[in-house]
């Protein structure tokens, strides 16, 4: 995978190592944008290439408004569920990670039920793709 500059990213599938022959599954970058998606050798010319778009993920956390401490509460979201996505509860300065629930791994479906901290105050759900890039938040209190 290039991108629109044709620098070289660490995005590669060897093509023979692959179940069916002449066919890869590639994961696209997370940043929206113009990419190629080239096939080289292995003298690492490029014989192939063709363009590749990727838009803007389309997401949403939503939680109640305020909870109750340790209470459990509905989590509605919706996403890519990409393997490795998660929903994160964080207090509102970032630095206090609460809990958080894996929604790709087995194909979660919406809404997971989650724990509220014990401690009163304002805290925010993230959703977050592979790699930690935020798509969604909620903010919510508990009291």
């Amino acid at each position: 995978m290039l991108d629109s500059s044709g620098k070289r990213l660490n995005n590669y599938k060897f093509v023979h190592k692959e179940g069916v022959p002449n066919t890869v599954t590639m994961t696209a970058p997370s940043d929206v944008g113009e990419y190629f998606v080239a096939y080289d050798m292995s003298s690492e010319k490029i014989v192939a290439q063709t363009s590749l778009k990727v838009l803007p993920i389309v997401a949403m956390v939503r939680g109640p408004k305020t909870v109750s401490p340790e209470s459990e509460y509905p989590v509605h979201w919706h996403g890519p569920n990409y393997k490795g996505d998660s929903i994160y509860t964080y207090s509102t300065d970032g630095k206090d990670m609460r809990e958080y629930r894996f929604l790709g791994k087995k194909k979660s479906t919406s809404p997971i039920v989650l724990q509220a901290p014990e401690k009163p105050g304002e805290y925010v759900l993230k959703y977050k793709i592979k790699g930690g890039k935020v798509i969604a938040t909620h903010v919510f209190t508990v009291r």
